[in-house]
């Protein structure tokens, strides 16, 4: 819902809420007319909530947003509140923006593992609730992703070798604090398996200047296979997933 009677700074900044009309002239003859034709354009924040899918897909599926109008005279008289017909739908609008752009595990050797404390800011950025689909390639002190074997060259999905950490080895899950061993591990590009779920549940945004965020938190383990020092890089694609209605 978009009140009339606030600031219009509310809605468009300095700028204020711009509501712009027009008047259409070409069938007016005078006062006497009764009807008369305005067309008037105003802006909506990309948080409004989507009303189109189903069930299954947003909220407010079953209803469409309308525009109305109250109409004062030379005496100020206002006049009733009138709906205009039929309504439109508001489309879904799917996007995120991340908190941090890498993830960073610091120094560890072969055969440690590390618990889920490394987070990545997931923040609702569209008009849905997001979850996030994850997967990634393997790490090595040469990666390069325009490379071989998504950017470890030599890499052999069937063992590990002395100087390339499958994605498996990274896990992810809701937050931080979650032991390695309880968490989910990254898909792997290479092995051209389907993206890990993660049912983040970050909630739909409401204000678009303090926008909805959950934090993914990370872990790593480093295989004992591994001889080479090093820093070691891959890269993760993060994939936005707009998440079930009740979870907005």
């Amino acid at each position: 819902c978009y009140p009339f009677d606030v600031a219009s700074s509310t809605y468009d900044g300095e700028e204020g809420w711009n509501i712009v009309c027009t008047l259409d002239n070409s069938g007016c003859s005078g006062n006497t007319d009764t009807t008369v034709k305005w067309e008037c354009t105003f802006p909506l924040w990309y948080i409004a909530d989507p009303t189109d899918g189903g069930a299954e897909n947003t909220p407010f599926h079953d209803q469409n947003w309308v525009a109305s109008v109250v109409v004062t005279d030379v005496d100020e008289e206002a006049s009733e509140r009138a709906e205009g017909n039929g309504g439109v739908d508001v489309s879904s609008f799917l996007a995120f923006r991340l908190g941090q752009d890498s993830i960073a595990y610091g120094e560890m050797e072969a055969g440690d593992d590390q618990s889920l404390d490394v987070a990545t800011p997931i923040f609702a950025t569209g008009n849905t609730g997001v979850d996030q689909e994850l997967e990634g390639t393997p790490m090595c002190p040469g990666f390069d992703l325009g490379g071989g074997n998504f950017g470890c060259t030599g890499y052999d999905s069937e063992t590990v070798p002395i100087d390339t950490i499958p994605a498996r080895f990274q896990k992810f899950a809701v937050g931080t604090g979650t032991l390695y061993d309880t968490g989910t591990p990254l898909a792997d590009r290479n092995l051209e398996e389907e993206e890990a779920y993660l049912a983040l549940n970050v909630l739909k945004s409401t204000v678009v200047f303090d926008p909805q965020s959950k934090e993914i938190g990370w872990g790593i383990m480093i295989p004992s296979e591994i001889q080479i020092a090093g820093n070691y890089r891959g890269q993760n694609t993060f994939i936005a997933v707009a998440s079930a209605p009740g979870n907005w």
